[in-house]
């Protein structure tokens, strides 16, 4: 199991991400560290989790738990039945795991993505990971890249979720945040979908987004998405799980 993490403030474009922990629930705190803490902006987890072990007491864990292996044994049944998830998006990954037994692991699944503006217009945007069920070992997707799998600045901040290497290649949180600069939170999700799917088709990516005015953009053309959101207008926390393809 390898989790990947990143996380980012406008003010001045700080960042701090780490990829391929395997000893630490926590990745995100690990990229905070590396984002406040230090001058890199990208280390590899277990050094980055030696680093923070100088100044910080960790509970380093094993990650792997019984419903997992179930779940795994499970995927690994199914993928002579025509490889579900891998077989629409990694074909090329999925012909490894077929011939080479020994690279099917156990990661975990889903990504949690989080962004906030604060009440002077400053952004920040943050991600987390454990890759998707039977990854290739090794594999970085977008999660700890900054412009893609998370992105702020001064028009905005968002954080996707999905096929990585497809939001890899179009820098796909940096994107819409670009567009924020005259656009609104949905209006620049929903311009960024258009680029993205004209390129790469559906079912594939998720967005949650919010510009320096408090307006929330939230978009995935995926089968579902959970996502919620809190103003402080009304301090009310808003949650929707989403059943369909769509946003707000």
């Amino acid at each position: 199991m390898e989790l990947d993490a990143g996380i980012c403030k406008d003010l001045d474009l700080s960042t701090g991400s780490v990829a391929g922990m395997t000893e630490y629930a926590h990745p995100i705190t690990v990229a905070r560290f590396i984002m406040e803490e230090t001058n890199m902006v990208e280390m590899h987890g277990d050094r980055a989790l030696k680093l923070m072990e100088l100044y910080r007491e960790v509970r380093r864990e094993n990650l792997v738990t019984p419903p997992k292996l179930q779940r795994w044994a499970k995927m690994l049944a199914e993928l002579g039945a025509g490889g579900g998830y891998l077989e629409k998006h990694h074909q090329k990954e999925l012909r490894v795991l077929m011939e080479h037994p020994e690279y099917r692991r156990t990661p975990k699944i889903g990504t949690v993505g989080a962004v906030a503006v604060d009440s002077r217009g400053g952004t920040s945007a943050a991600s987390a990971t454990g890759g998707y069920w039977l990854k290739m070992p090794g594999r970085i997707g977008d999660t700890p890249a900054y412009g893609a799998g998370f992105y702020a600045d001064r028009n905005g901040a968002a954080t996707a979720t999905g096929v990585g290497e497809y939001a890899v290649r179009l820098l796909i949180s940096r994107s819409v945040a670009g567009r924020m600069k005259t656009g609104t939170a949905q209006h620049s999700v929903m311009a960024a979908f258009r680029e993205f799917e004209g390129r790469f088709g559906k079912d594939n990516l998720g967005i949650i987004a919010v510009d320096r005015r408090g307006g929330v953009g939230v978009y995935h053309n995926t089968e579902g998405m959970g996502h919620a959101f809190k103003t402080g207008r009304d301090r009310k926390t808003t949650v929707r799980i989403s059943v369909r393809q769509g946003g707000t």
